[in-house]
């Protein structure tokens, strides 16, 4: 577990393409570092993508919006005192939930929950972390940026046993890497 991705009760931005016809029944973590205290992003019933920040004390949850059509979609999150939630470039939560403290000893978790009941059922694609905020043109341009050629693997079949690892390239970015074995067969995977 890299401590730049233990943001405390700083600044961090989460952004991500997904897409999805799944109605999220089983709450799947899409990205989080949560156990208890920390950060998730999630499904709930009906296809609905949840931000979740708790830290034992205070809890916030608060409703991105309805993702599960089968389409591309971009989400991003960013707390600067405040919590910003948007889907497809557009601001749909803005809420000062007070100072969560995210700070947790739990691993990133990436389309899967830990366990077999809750794995992310979709695709995922350019998935971001930044200790910082991203600003209203920063979430613009990337919400622009539809991959030329998404084909990303899906990551139902990926699980956090062997051959996955976080890298920081000392900047504000973190890749997540996997090996052939993690992904049932299919090539290297990196997530920028």
């Amino acid at each position: 577990d890299d401590p730049s991705i233990d943001f405390g009760t700083g600044d961090f931005s989460v952004a991500f393409w997904i897409n999805s016809s799944d109605g999220f029944s089983d709450a799947p973590t899409i990205i989080g570092k949560q156990s208890g205290d920390g950060f998730r992003i999630y499904g709930e019933g009906g296809g609905v993508l949840k931000l979740n920040l708790a830290d034992g004390v205070s809890n916030s949850t608060s409703t991105i919006g309805d993702i599960n059509d089968g389409a591309w979609h971009h989400v991003a999150v960013t707390r600067f005192g405040a919590n910003r939630t948007y889907l497809d470039g557009n601001l749909v939560v803005n809420n000062s939930p007070g100072s969560i403290d995210v700070s947790t000893a739990a691993a990133l978790v990436i389309g899967a929950g830990g366990d077999s009941t809750n794995d992310f059922e979709g695709l995922l694609d350019d998935v971001r972390l930044y200790s910082r905020q991203l600003s209203d043109s920063d979430i613009t341009e990337l919400s622009t940026m539809l991959p030329a050629s998404p084909t990303p693997t899906s990551m139902a079949t990926a699980t956090t046993g062997g051959g996955l690892s976080i890298n920081h390239d000392g900047g504000n970015d973190a890749y997540l890497s996997t090996d052939a074995s993690v992904l049932d067969g299919h090539a290297d995977l990196t997530l920028e």
